[in-house]
């Protein structure tokens, strides 16, 4: 018989370490980021589910949008499987959390649509499935220069005088520990998504739960500082093989110094060049600077079950939301002149 355990606090830390090590698809699912969204957020509003035996463990956690609705945390694969899991068994499981919950249906974002979640969904009966914009990613070839190589010769070496400006102002550290987030902070008030009211701190407790896990040190902050002072930082997580690029903003002041698109060429090339990796996953939607670097995009599915009006009236505004982003990235408008527009 499988048992459940419903507290983070009740599970075994070294179960759930040892799950994520052999068999984590997502960067959410580590025992870090778990901990770190728990102290961000009024325990009552997060909720860990493990479901195990000698040989199966099922693993998912949630966090409540209203009385009704409650999102996975565990974005792109809802689940953190090992062992043999039929799809019965994982059905069972969702209907344990939805009477737990006292929910009426669960919502999960952005599913991956190489994981077993996304077969599992795709098969589940009486739930709404809505396919987002893809997430773009590189795929970091054996010989790194020629990502470099690659990004000059698209660019027709325009690259080199971007990086050139950039790295005749502004120098790149890694950062841990309070100064990160001291930086992280700074860089995020003095944004251009914080004027448009995108940046963390008006985003579901994100400055908090980031904060949290960068001090749990599950993280990698890389800021370019002029005289010390932050400027721009990119924000990576990294499993088995693939290095995620999480999250990367400016101040708005520097924006002559291209440190966008400088953190996301030259930044990840000389961070992760002799890394054992394969793939550099950039993370969350298209917008004209990832698209302008990919290799290659793969696709992502919001499910929702079961389905419910309310349910449908999420998944219906963010089809909008991705028809918008999706019409103005056909006519390479940047995202800092999207919301500046839907302001």
């Amino acid at each position: 018989m499988i048992e459940l355990e419903e507290s983070l606090y009740q599970i075994n830390e070294m179960i759930l370490r040892k799950a994520f090590a052999l068999n984590g698809t997502s960067p959410f699912q580590s025992p870090k980021a778990l901990q770190a969204r728990l102290m961000s957020l009024p325990h009552q509003d997060f909720a860990c589910f493990l479901f195990h035996s000698h040989e199966q463990l099922i693993f998912s956690s949630f966090e409540r949008m209203d009385d009704q609705l409650w999102r996975c945390f565990f974005l792109g694969d809802a689940f953190l499987i090992n062992g043999s899991v039929d799809d019965l068994l994982l059905k069972e499981c969702l209907q344990i959390i939805l009477r737990r919950l006292g929910a009426t249906s669960l919502y999960f974002p952005y599913i991956d649509q190489r994981t077993r979640s996304f077969s599992f969904f795709s098969q589940l009966e009486n739930g709404l499935c809505l396919q987002r914009l893809p997430s773009p990613y590189i795929l970091w070839e054996k010989n790194s220069q020629l990502f470099i190589d690659r990004i000059q010769k698209n660019s027709k070496r325009r690259a080199q005088r971007f990086w050139n400006k950039f790295e005749n102002r502004l120098q790149l550290q890694e950062l841990s520990g309070k100064k990160a987030i001291r930086a992280l902070d700074e860089i995020e008030q003095k944004s251009w998504k914080h004027a448009s009211q995108q940046s963390m701190h008006f985003r579901e407790k994100q400055f908090a739960f980031y904060s949290d896990w960068l001090r749990r040190e599950g993280l990698f902050l890389h800021v370019a500082e002029e005289n010390g002072n932050p400027v721009a930082y990119r924000l990576d997580a990294k499993l088995h093989h693939t290095v995620y690029a999480l999250k990367y903003s400016y101040d708005d002041q520097y924006k002559q110094f291209s440190p966008g698109y400088y953190l996301l060429t030259q930044g990840l090339y000389s961070r992760w060049k002799n890394a054992p990796i394969k793939n550099i996953d950039l993370w969350g939607s298209p917008d004209t600077l990832k698209n302008s670097i990919k290799t290659g995009e793969y696709q992502r599915h919001d499910f929702l079950w079961p389905a419910s009006p309310m349910g449908q009236k999420l998944l219906d505004e963010r089809l909008t939301h991705d028809k918008n982003l999706s019409n103005h990235l056909n006519n390479n408008v940047g995202l800092k002149t999207i919301y500046k527009i839907h302001d």
